[in-house]
């Protein structure tokens, strides 16, 4: 497996007398260190002082010299957030050394030596990964410090604020405090640090295949940042892939990156399908592992290893997709139900249904709507049977999510139980929805368990949960012509965005209520006791658009409110969900308590199980 262990100080990693490249393949994570991490390296470093060199670690290479390349060529498979550090240390370097306006004689040894060690003839000895300009910075980092490079770089846009060129200025700053600290210039600083880097010592794992090196790739992450289960997915995948007749590796890594596009850049979002790809589908196309009934955090690599040795390409039996293909197409679905959809009236029921779903905390129902939509054809399913079944599943998590009913624990079991019904009868239409309710309403809080919770204080329990149900009672009477977007984002100053559309509180949540509504709830006493007891019922609450204008406000100023053109601002805005509270003069304990009965009524018809 391995072909040569070498303990080499980072002089001979960068030998002068043998050049070598050192290769970050295109597949390999962008370079992420930051100030912490460099901040590390150097003050390792610094702090030194034995003869020993330092020692920075292991980097892993695949040793792809062939015919075609005069000088050893190594892909770098671990090790190259290290190694790119490295290279910018010794960058910034050689720029203060480059600068030193004597010329003596060392300086000019020195110069030529990390000349060398950067760059053989006129081609960088490192090149780092492609993705997010990392190779055309690192480049042009190497051209701005004084180093020949052919063809000569441009600077990339934006360059300043990415991770490479901020480390390379970051190591001139802390050349310049070394020197300082010992009271010395920044040449001293720097051929002190040059002699450091020199002799720090660099374990090279060098294997002959990318399936070797794999293998070794999840115990040699020393200083690097964690490899997730995703990570180690991605590269058993690309390991075996070189290994099997018909799969190419760059054939692989194009489809993992499509793959991973379509599921976003969230890493919660990632692992949830894996887990979800596999509950949904292990027995319907013959995934199942031993051992592994449920795809879990803690298995999940194991499963995906199994999966990659065994069923990497297609299967000879019927409806049996290989894992590239049915990753393929089960990624092509979930893209659809982590997609929010445009809230707009022109975009399809289904696709808002399906926001609806994210938005309604049902992520958990996404199992059961993965394997639906991949067996949409064999079972039969309009895309109107796929609206009703998307909004049974919003209905459901809706009523589980203000009731606990089922707990977390068995919500993944529970969906994938109706899976197996639906194999098990070879439910097609109608039916199919039919299953689903019965399974999910057996399981599901009734309507009297459901009106409990609704009448508790449901903002301070459930905020996102009441935001939702809010906001589909606002949308019921929408037309065309008076369609709002209510889960609308705007930007902050910080750059967070925010909902446009926010809960507001009729009666104020505030410690200190004003004089008028003091008043209107018949004394201070009252007015705390009904504050106490019912501001975060659903009653006290609605939705608006201008929630700072009206905070503490009184119940007419609320009310009555305009903007500056005159438009209704407050519970005149035309939202039918707020047509009460716009026909009302007074707000007290008792219309508080009516206007939560008869939401709730609203809540529970709906969100029917029915």
């Amino acid at each position: 497996m391995i072909k040569h262990v070498d303990d080499l100080p980072l002089s001979k990693v960068f030998d002068t007398d043998l050049p070598s490249f050192f290769v970050v393949p295109k597949y390999q994570r962008e370079y992420v260190w930051g100030q912490s991490d460099w901040d590390a390296l150097f003050d390792d470093l610094a702090d030194n002082e034995s003869n020993d060199g330092h020692f920075l670690g292991t980097f892993l290479a695949v040793n792809r010299q062939n015919a075609s390349h005069i000088a050893p060529r190594y892909d770098v498979i671990d090790g190259q957030q290290r190694l790119t550090t490295l290279s910018l240390l010794l960058a910034a370097i050689y720029r203060v050394i480059s600068r030193d306006i004597s010329q003596d004689e060392e300086a000019i040894v020195e110069r030529m030596l990390l000349r060398k060690m950067l760059v053989t003839g006129d081609a960088a000895r490192l090149s780092p990964q492609e993705s997010g300009s990392n190779r055309d910075d690192y480049f042009a980092v190497l051209h701005n410090a004084g180093l020949p490079l052919t063809p000569k770089p441009k600077t990339p846009k934006w360059m300043g604020n990415r991770r490479i060129e901020r480390a390379f200025r970051h190591f001139g700053r802390l050349l310049g405090a070394h020197g300082q600290r010992n009271a010395k210039d920044d040449l001293w600083a720097a051929r002190d640090m040059l002699g450091r880097v020199k002799r720090a010592v660099l374990v090279k794992l060098e294997v002959g295949t990318y399936s070797d090196a794999f293998k070794l790739f999840e115990s040699l992450n020393n200083r690097g940042k964690p490899l997730t289960p995703i990570d180690l997915i991605k590269n058993s995948l690309l390991a075996r892939a070189e290994a099997t007749e018909g799969v190419t590796l760059d054939g692989v890594y194009d489809d993992w990156t499509t793959w991973l596009d379509r599921l976003g850049d969230d890493y919660s979002t990632q692992e949830r399908f894996f887990r979800q790809f596999y509950n949904a589908m292990k027995d319907v196309w013959g995934l199942s592992i031993a051992g592994a009934p449920v795809a879990t955090r803690s298995n999940l690599i194991r499963i995906y290893e199994e999966q990659i040795e065994k069923r990497l390409v297609d299967s000879d039996e019927l409806h049996h997709p290989g894992l590239l293909t049915g990753l393929d197409l089960a990624t092509e679905q979930y893209e659809r139900l982590i997609t929010l959809a445009p809230d707009a009236w022109e975009t399809s029921e289904l696709n808002r249904a399906l926001a609806d779903l994210v938005r309604s905390e049902g992520t958990t129902a996404q199992v059961l709507m993965l394997y639906l939509l991949l067996k949409q054809s064999e079972r039969r399913l309009t895309d109107s049977d796929l609206l009703k079944l998307t909004r049974l599943l919003v209905a459901f998590s809706v009523r589980r999510n203000m009731t606990n009913q089922p707990p977390t624990y068995e919500l993944q079991r529970l969906f994938m139980e109706v899976i197996h019904d639906l194999e098990r009868l070879d439910s097609t239409g109608e039916q199919v929805y039919d299953v689903v309710l019965r399974r999910l309403s057996a399981r599901s809080a009734d309507d009297v368990d459901f009106a409990r919770s609704l009448g508790g204080p449901i903002y301070e329990d459930h905020t996102n949960v009441a935001r939702f149900i809010l906001v589909q009672l606002a949308k019921q009477s929408m037309t065309k012509e008076s369609w709002q977007d209510l889960w609308a984002r705007d930007q902050n100053q910080s750059g967070t965005a925010t909902y446009r559309w926010t809960i507001e509180h009729v009666l104020p949540q505030t410690e200190h209520l004003g004089k008028d509504w003091v008043e209107m709830l018949g004394g201070a006493t009252a007015a705390s006791a009904t504050q106490l007891a019912h501001v975060h019922e659903l009653g006290n609450l609605t939705i608006t658009g201008f929630n700072a204008s009206l905070g503490k406000k009184s119940f007419i100023d609320k009310r009555d409110r305009v903007d500056e053109a005159g438009h209704p601002i407050g519970y005149l805005n035309g939202l039918n969900l707020n047509s009460d509270l716009a026909a009302r003069d007074t707000w007290n304990e008792d219309a508080l308590t009516r206007r939560t009965a008869t939401l709730i009524g609203k809540v529970i018809a709906a969100f029917p199980l029915a």
